[in-house]
């Protein structure tokens, strides 16, 4: 089984322990974006901030929407774990490293959140926006 059937397995099956094995074991390629787009915004997990990394990596412009979307959230486990708000800052970095127009009206939504997180946190993507990807 591949990388990305491992991947798609371990969604389809809701194993939270086979996600995290999946998701250490990506690489950074647009073939990935779709399914993690989706993982991203389901509420069974709590990976939602190694996704949201990834997906920043990949760099893919059809992730802005579930971004996002996901960036306003109430992801329940993050809340629980008290890491909603690291979520929301990654989130922002993601689609900064994007570097689209897309990416950054996304931002622009942000920035205009009544929520004084997501409100700092857009711009601080909007302040490095585009954030190249290294590699590192």
């Amino acid at each position: 089984m591949d990388r990305l059937e491992r991947l798609a397995t371990a969604a389809h099956e809701k194993d939270i322990d086979a996600l995290r094995r999946a998701l250490a074991n990506i690489d950074v390629d647009v073939s990935y974006a779709p399914i993690l787009e989706h993982l991203l915004l389901e509420q069974w997990h709590d990976a939602h901030e190694e996704i949201v990394v990834k997906l920043g990596h990949i760099g893919h412009h059809g992730a802005v929407q579930a971004i996002t979307r996901a960036a306003g959230m109430p992801m329940a486990r993050l809340v629980q774990r008290n890491v909603l708000h690291n979520f929301q800052r990654q989130c922002a970095y993601a689609l900064a490293r994007i570097g689209t127009v897309q990416s950054r009206a996304a931002l622009e939504d942000l920035a205009a959140s009544e929520d004084q997180h997501l409100w700092d946190y857009a711009r601080d993507g909007l302040a490095m926006w585009p954030l190249p990807y290294t590699g590192a």
